[in-house]
């Protein structure tokens, strides 16, 4: 999933990744357990998503938005997220259309 080295030690993307497969992994005791275990991932898959998006890996921001919701189809952040990659997906898109449309004028002109 994530390959946190020695050199992003003190990535906060890869602490958060730490703590995410600790809960995952972690065996529960009874159902009280289990409700405190969902609620910190949700908070913990939001956390990582806002600072995946932060740095541009739009992909794996909109995945951990995504586990978000499905714990939570209410949470804002994760909703937040998820239209922050869509926004930054549309501009791409847009970009790269004006740059092929930019391309064939060159081309027309010869330039």
């Amino acid at each position: 999933m994530n390959s946190c080295s020695i050199l992003t030690l003190y990535n906060p993307v890869c602490s958060y990744y730490q703590a995410i497969r600790a809960l995952e992994e972690y065996h529960l005791q009874n159902a009280e357990q289990e409700k405190h275990q969902q609620s910190w991932l949700k908070t913990l898959y939001q956390n990582v998503a806002q600072c995946l998006l932060q740095e541009t890996r739009s992909q794996a921001a909109r995945m951990y938005a995504d586990k978000a919701l499905y714990m939570d189809p209410n949470s804002e952040k994760a909703h937040y997220i998820v239209g922050k990659v869509m926004f930054n997906l549309a501009a791409y898109r847009a970009i790269l259309n004006l740059r092929q449309r930019f391309d064939k004028i060159c081309m027309y002109l010869d330039i």
